[in-house]
């Protein structure tokens, strides 16, 4: 990789004129970016590892990560490629460290070698958990302390792809939500039932949209600008946030809410994430994007599944 593209003063709304693979475009982030990227005037090819799907009238390409590198197709010869894959839950890593690591760490390096072979800028999606959440805006450049496979397996893929020839970029994301988080659909079906919900007022997020992470996308490849990249909410709220602005949404009783502490039952540590989010002063700097919201992207989230909206 070559050393970071210095900061650029922001000229407003990039446009993309070549063309772009995203590698997971049927999943959360993949599929908004695929459409943001589009509509941006970028020339959009997806990959999905769902066979059934890749029918006539369908344009995207079928390509299993899982799968060994000798059984990958052909893939275009595109500008830039977007990483989207990935096996994201923190449970699934630690009973499988190996099954997922192919995913979430081998295959991704592979291809992000395959693509700068060929003169493709290859951007990889991470995560926060590359970090030990026990401080808040954790900046670009300091060393990963990952307390989970799952931040293990990200925190060396990253560090192997910034070092590969050619343009390399990652992004780090912390929580993404939308109107189809599972805990959400949960919490909505028993508030509207009279029943009580349990939120965790020890474990915190600092949620982003999907539709935020594809514009970030958006601005690295459309600048063309490498080197470590962040998107976070501008601050840590707890799940009881959370459950309060759905109970609000909901016109629903504040008494059905039941704090607890203790963390996630899930997470491999003694405590889940106190701080979880990323330092953007770069990305405020270069696009004159800054953090957004958290309190508004819960609000907002929860608000589109009330009324039944599209995901974000």
């Amino acid at each position: 990789m070559q050393s970071p593209s210095p900061p650029a003063a922001c000229t407003g709304d990039a446009v993309i004129s070549g063309s772009i693979l995203v590698i997971g475009a049927d999943g959360q982030v993949g599929s908004v970016t695929s459409r943001y990227l589009a509509e941006q005037g970028g020339k959009v090819i997806g990959t999905t590892r769902r066979a059934a799907t890749t029918n006539a009238g369908d344009d995207r390409l079928f390509f299993d990560l899982s799968l060994p590198a000798e059984d990958w197709p052909e893939l275009p010869l595109v500008d830039a490629a977007v990483i989207c894959t990935a096996a994201t839950r923190i449970n699934e890593c630690e009973n499988d460290p190996d099954g997922t690591a192919v995913v979430n760490l081998h295959a991704p390096v592979a291809l992000a070698e395959k693509l700068t072979r060929q003169g493709t800028m290859a951007v990889f999606l991470s995560t926060t958990g590359v970090f030990d959440f026990t401080r808040p805006f954790r900046r670009h450049d300091e060393a990963p302390s990952p307390v989970s496979a799952y931040g293990r397996q990200k925190a060396e893929a990253e560090a192997c792809i910034l070092k590969l020839d050619g343009k390399t970029a990652v992004l780090r994301l912390t929580r993404i939500m939308g109107p189809d988080m599972p805990l959400l659909r949960t919490w909505c079906a028993e508030l509207a039932a009279g029943r009580e919900i349990t939120a965790y007022e020890d474990a915190f997020i600092a949620p982003i949209t999907a539709a935020f992470a594809a514009r970030m996308i958006h601005e690295i490849v459309s600048r063309e600008v490498e080197g470590m990249f962040h998107a976070s909410g501008d601050e840590d709220q707890p799940y009881t946030a959370l459950a309060g602005e759905l109970v609000c949404a909901m016109g629903a009783d504040i008494s059905l809410v039941t704090t607890a502490k203790g963390g996630l039952p899930h997470y491999p540590t003694a405590n889940a994430p106190r701080y979880t989010t990323l330092d953007m002063s770069r990305e405020e700097e270069m696009f004159g994007v800054p953090a957004p919201s958290s309190l508004a992207t819960m609000r907002e989230t929860v608000e589109f599944l009330v009324r039944g909206g599209p995901a974000a």
